[in-house]
């Protein structure tokens, strides 16, 4: 059942862009195993990815009361609530998240692009400033300060990262550049669209 949801989400939906195929075999994953809180998660996600916000955030809730430990489950409910314009709960979400994993940059990166959803630069700059000083001594994805710099605004920054990342090939730019919600807004920048064709030839 792991295979197909990794199948589903990894491969259909962010590699291929088959989104409606993703769901189906991330349906059928969980239908085999129906109280796995990560095969719930993984379903969240594609409901996320397809934009069908309303059912992700009602299955990642159901994963995290199938696993109030799951720090992934937490974190896709943020970023699901975000994706839904419900700010005050996403923020509250994913701080959750970020508290119980020791601030993992995964959940910074979602939070600081909620505040800049909601309008709050300063709220998301305090946040990029600590990844790009965490970055300094540890490893944080090229891709994260791509996202970070575009809630505060600086565009040109986000977009000089995401070229690094894709010139780096780092795996977590190539599973979720095409087509998961924190790209939106980079995705309309032509410049974004010629590395994602890049990323397919």
């Amino acid at each position: 059942m792991l295979g197909r949801s990794w199948y589903a989400v990894f491969y259909l939906q962010w590699a291929r862009g088959e989104i409606e195929q993703g769901i189906a075999e991330a349906r059928r994953a969980l239908d085999g195993d129906p109280l796995s809180a990560y095969l719930m998660m993984l379903l969240a996600c594609s409901l996320c990815t397809a934009g069908r916000l309303d059912e992700a955030i009602e299955t990642a809730r159901r994963a995290g009361h199938q696993d109030p430990e799951s720090f992934i489950a937490r974190w896709i409910l943020g970023v699901s609530l975000g994706t839904a314009g419900r700010f005050d709960e996403a923020v509250s979400t994913l701080e959750a998240a970020a508290g119980m994993s020791g601030r993992h940059s995964r959940a910074l990166t979602s939070l600081a692009g909620v505040f800049g959803q909601w309008g709050r630069p300063s709220e998301a700059g305090a946040l990029h400033r600590e990844l790009m000083d965490r970055a300094t001594r540890a490893y944080v994805p090229l891709t994260y300060l791509a996202l970070t710099a575009e809630a505060v605004g600086q565009h040109e920054e986000a977009m000089a990262f995401a070229r690094r990342a894709w010139d780096e090939r780092e795996p977590t730019f190539i599973l979720h550049a095409r087509h998961f919600p924190e790209y939106r807004r980079l995705r309309s920048d032509p410049r974004f669209v010629a590395i994602l064709r890049e990323m397919e030839s």
